[in-house]
This record gives structure tokens, C-alpha cells and sequence, in this order.
């Protein structure tokens, strides 16, 4: 399941300590851990700055979830955008998106990295609609929740898919610097 999940990282849960100077505390990422949300289909949204450890978070959320024994699956949000408008013109656009259902956990990572079409906004419309109150998501990006409705740039569908994220969520907003950053040294070079 792990190797189905094509996390962006391997991360261990029990590596993940909470730290409120970055934006997340130790008793939420334990009941995160627990993954007793998942059965309620409950969302997790995960936003901060390049770097400062969002794909870990939401990878160490993940194997948590699989360790009990849910099926997760990763996908950047463009990658996936782009290849279920592809099936739109070959006519398996239902059945792709069908095959999303059978992850428990849908991890969606580098939200709002590159603008969307109008073609990928109703797509990625069609996505959260279909896991509403029955699978639970994970969406990952550097853009603040507050933003995305400017970043959709589509009244009728930005509404819509906020509506949907907005109740039975939990947010983490990381703050800080780079972590890759802070880690670099050139000392020996």
C-alpha cells in the first residue's frame, strides 16, 4: 500500500513532534496521527511558504493512515489536473475519476502552484464533489486557505469547492523559513 501511496517522501509519523513556532502543536498532529477523522471524511488542509516541510507533513499523515490500514494515493494537483483532461476526449474521464474512490485518502500536493484552465478548475471541482462527506483529502500548497478563492478565479466553482472544504477540515498553517535552507552548508566545499 505504501508503494501504491507514491508519497512524495518517506516520512515516519513517529518523526513528526509538533512545534507551535512553525504553525502546528503536538495534540493535533497526534489525533492527526490517529486517523480516527478519516472515517468521518474530514479534510486536511496543509499551506505554508517553499520549504517549510507541507509534503513531509502530509506523507507522514499518510503512512499513518496506511499503517491503519486505509489506502492513500499522492498526486501534484497539476499532474492529475492535466491528465483527467487528457481522458476527456477519450471518453474515460468517468471511469479515472472513478478510481479515485478507492483511496480512503487522496493527498493533493502543490495546490496553486501553476494556474489552472477552466477545464482543470471543474475538474478539480468534480474531485472534492465526488469525496464530499464520504473520503477524505488532503490538500497541500504554499497559497493561504483565505487566497484560493482568487487563485480559482471562478466565482461559481471557487464557491463551490470552498464550500465543500470549509466544514469538517482541520488547517495547519506552517510558518518559518526554509527548512532546506536552514540545512544547507557549504562548509567543506
Amino acid at each position: 500500500m505504501l508503494n501504491e501511496a507514491k508519497l512524495p517522501i518517506k516520512a515516519a509519523p513517529e518523526e513528526l513532534i509538533g512545534d507551535e513556532a512553525r504553525g502546528f502543536k503536538t495534540a493535533v498532529m497526534r489525533e492527526l496521527l490517529k486517523c480516527s477523522w478519516i472515517p468521518f471524511a474530514w479534510n486536511v488542509l496543509i499551506s505554508g511558504e517553499t520549504g517549510t516541510g507541507k509534503s513531509w507533513i502530509a506523507s507522514c499523515i499518510a503512512t499513518a493512515a496506511i499503517r491503519a490500514g486505509h489506502k492513500a494515493r499522492c498526486y501534484k494537483v497539476s499532474d492529475l489536473l492535466y491528465s483527467l483532461s487528457m481522458t476527456l476526449e477519450d471518453g474515460v474521464y468517468l471511469r479515472e475519476r472513478e478510481k479515485l474512490s478507492k483511496f480512503r485518502l487522496l493527498i493533493l500536493d502543490d495546490f496553486g502552484k501553476v494556474a489552472m484552465s477552466e477545464t482543470e478548475k471543474s475538474i478539480l471541482f468534480d474531485i472534492i464533489e465526488d469525496r464530499s462527506g464520504t473520503l477524505s483529502t488532503i490538500i497541500v500548497g504554499q497559497r493561504p486557505y483565505n487566497d484560493w478563492h482568487g487563485f480559482i478565479d471562478n466565482p461559481v466553482i471557487a464557491d463551490a469547492i470552498l464550500d465543500r472544504l470549509s466544514r469538517d477540515r482541520h488547517h495547519i498553517k506552517l510558518r518559518g523559513e526554509s527548512l532546506r535552507r536552514r540545512e544547507a552548508s557549504f562548509d567543506g566545499l
